[in-house]
């Protein structure tokens, strides 16, 4: 159904029309279209062809069922079943259990290297006390005397026997020591240690002037 106004659209009466409407294959309506366009004229004739007969044809009537009832399960008594015990002739040969398997407690093969003896077999300080006036250096390294046991190198660390030593001088890693001018008059020592594993030590004794 759809209402529209005649003429113009000035006039204000309106008609309301009830009509098939089609649509196109875009989805939208055609509301201009014909009634000889509605449809195609080899369709426009119906036929239809009905046949009579004289039997009757009854519809049968659905016979109800009824609800089955449930009924309880015949339960059994098991009976006890004798154990056969299984009899063989002597040539026949006996049945061998799976033994569980144990983990080895074996620890596993390891190559052990031979080891080598260390590369340092003495360290000494020649002459074993220097001095020194108040900030000048010092190579220590000059006047350490390395006995080897073979011709490998080896290293080695410098250190204070004593913490309060820092005070009156300052030591590198190379065995360069620095005296301080707050350690005139002082007595230092600096040891020597081999890092080769023979723990191989030398001491010196400094004199600050």
């Amino acid at each position: 159904m759809f209402h529209a106004r005649p003429g113009d659209g000035t006039a204000f009466k309106r008609d309301a029309f009830l009509r098939v409407v089609q649509f196109g294959v875009d989805g939208e309506p055609i509301l201009d279209m014909e009634e000889e366009a509605e449809v195609l004229p080899e369709n426009r004739t119906v036929t239809m062809m009905v046949i009579i007969t004289d039997k009757v044809i009854e519809t049968p009537t659905p016979i109800p069922t009824a609800t089955p009832v449930p009924t309880a399960t015949p339960t059994t008594t098991p009976t006890d079943i004798p154990t056969q015990i299984p009899t063989g002739s002597p040539s026949d040969k006996p049945t061998q259990l799976p033994t569980e398997k144990t983990e080895s407690t074996d620890k596993p093969y390891r190559k052990i290297e031979p080891k080598m003896s260390p590369v340092i077999k003495k360290l000494k300080f020649s002459p074993s006390s220097k001095k020194v006036k108040a900030g000048k250096k010092l190579k220590l390294g000059k006047y350490l005397k390395i006995t080897k046991n073979r011709k490998d190198s080896a290293a080695f660390k410098y250190e204070f026997t004593k913490k309060k030593y820092k005070k009156y001088a300052s030591l590198t890693k190379k065995g360069v020591l620095k005296t301080k001018k707050k350690g005139r008059k002082k007595t230092i020592y600096v040891r020597v240690r081999a890092l080769d594993g023979s723990k191989k030590t030398a001491k010196i004794k400094i004199k600050i002037r």
